[in-house]
């Protein structure tokens, strides 16, 4: 294939990516407060190429948002399971896809504007996919952002360095602080939160486990796992009734994914245990699909790969047909039996979205060489379950 370019990296059991950019996908919302809101600056306002022709009523599971770039030029391109591509809007290099309204009408992007020892700004701007129109609130300190559940009519803002959550509305103004200095036997908030399908239940993360709080700030229960390893981030559901958690030691340096329930029944280890040392820097997040849970894993100087997790004789790592060996593979979602991925430049840019179906064992590029010019610099998958 034409994005199999280069040569292969004798050795490597997949690509290498930065890392950062792995887990920034995985990081949950939360907030600050708004200092300023207003329209776009001029520099910064999308040129409209709104595609009129997008099904709108069957935008859902399987659909991906993409950043797609060609030369200086970077396009917001929502794309089918199918492969039908409509271009919505043209994008600055400072925009940063951070997440999709659960309606699939609006995106959110991020931009900060931070100086090593200030606690900085953060740019939010909302793209209507439909219109191009654009709003953008201003917000202090280095913050998360996504929309609130089930259609995003406002939004978790997390504050990084305050390690604050707080819910504002899609001007910036502060709907309610969430009590995140009280988590009882969770701990101390990690900054990472996982909202519930139907808005109602918030999972926070701790240094001893997870807290389980009700959409108005009321604390419910705590959520424990086995052993020393309890600093926990809830990455996604699981099921209906659990988490997906990624857990980690107090020195935050080895990895470990449970399933939790959310009623106290005992989590189940869905991977080894991870060093941290070495090639293995551990496992991130897990999907299900028919086939068995597939796992977003990483390894030395950024990589990162797919594995069949298998939390008895370790995770295998799988070779996606099509994929160069000296390629990273990100895991954008899944979409009934296919998993939707981001194949990237060994510690570089972006290249091809494509669709891998793991019981077929085939691959179809959806986005990027050899379908189309340029690369794919960022993808989010519609999920139901995010």
């Amino acid at each position: 294939m034409i994005w199999q370019v280069g040569t292969p990296r004798a050795g490597t059991a997949g690509a290498r990516i930065q890392l950062a950019v792995a887990c920034a996908a995985l990081l949950t919302a939360a907030c600050a407060t708004a200092v300023s809101s207003g329209p776009v600056t001029a520099q910064d306002t999308p040129a409209q190429l709104i595609d009129r022709s997008v099904p709108w009523a069957q935008v859902g599971s399987g659909w991906t948002l993409a950043t797609w770039t060609v030369g200086q030029t970077t396009t917001l391109t929502m794309v089918s399971p199918a492969g039908d591509r409509h271009p919505i809007t043209e994008l600055s290099e400072r925009h940063r896809l951070t997440d999709w309204s659960g309606d699939g009408r609006r995106a959110l992007f991020s931009a900060s504007d931070y100086d090593s020892g200030t606690y900085g700004t953060t740019t939010l701007t909302e793209i209507d996919l439909s219109t191009g129109a654009t709003d953008t609130i201003t917000m202090e300190g280095r913050v998360t952002a996504r929309y609130t559940r089930p259609t995003g009519k406002a939004l978790f803002v997390s504050d990084i360095d305050r390690r604050t959550l707080r819910r504002v509305d899609l001007t910036g103004v502060e709907q309610l602080s969430y009590p995140t200095d009280r988590l009882g036997a969770a701990g101390t908030y990690n900054g990472h939160h996982l909202a519930s399908i139907d808005g109602t239940l918030l999972v926070l993360g701790g240094d001893r486990g997870l807290a389980v709080m009700g959409n108005n700030g009321r604390l419910r229960d705590h959520l424990s796992v086995p052993g020393p390893h309890t600093n926990c981030v809830p990455v996604r559901w699981w099921s209906s009734g659990s988490v997906l958690a990624r857990c980690s030691d107090a020195d935050q340096i080895g990895t470990q994914l449970w399933q939790v329930p959310l009623d106290g029944g005992p989590p189940t280890a869905l991977t080894p245990y991870s060093s941290g040392r070495r090639d293995d820097y551990g496992d991130v997040a897990a999907w299900r699909l028919p086939t068995g849970s597939f796992v977003q894993s990483l390894g030395a100087c950024g990589a990162t790969f797919l594995s069949r997790g298998n939390p008895q004789r370790g995770n295998e790592i799988l070779r996606v047909p099509g994929v160069d060996a000296g390629r990273s593979v990100v895991v954008v979602g899944a979409g009934g039996p296919t998993l939707l991925l981001r194949v990237t430049e060994s510690c570089g840019p972006g290249i091809a979205l494509l669709a891998y179906d793991p019981a077929a064992g085939t691959s179809r590029v959806l986005l990027g060489p050899p379908a189309t010019e340029g690369g794919v610099s960022a993808a989010l998958a519609f999920s139901d379950d995010r």
